[in-house]
């Protein structure tokens, strides 16, 4: 088991030992709680690079819609097909990636 998959219990664990009254546990849970979410984050990015490094770029397009139906939207195509938009890039080609 890695130790991403043990932070909740640990997290509890320091939260446990603040009830002694200093607060470097509770400081410590809440910054493993922010690394958590970040490395969560950033294993989505490199998913979703995968999955962009993984299509054709003869058929696989990028853009911003300006002065059309879905202006100010991100859209993406994948080599698959179709269309797909969304408020920033990234979740464009999250709705392209799920197809």
């Amino acid at each position: 088991m890695s130790m991403i998959e043990n932070t909740d219990e640990l997290i509890e664990r320091l939260r446990d030992a603040d009830a002694s009254g200093s607060h470097w546990a509770s400081e410590a849970a809440d910054a493993i709680e922010r690394l958590t979410a970040e490395v969560e984050a950033l294993r989505a990015d490199a998913e979703l690079l995968d999955w962009m490094q993984r299509q054709s770029l003869d058929d696989f397009a990028v853009g911003l819609v300006v002065d059309a139906p879905h202006d100010g939207d991100y859209w993406c195509s994948p080599d698959t097909g179709g269309m797909y938009y969304g408020k920033t890039l990234r979740e464009a080609m999250k709705a392209a990636r799920k197809g």
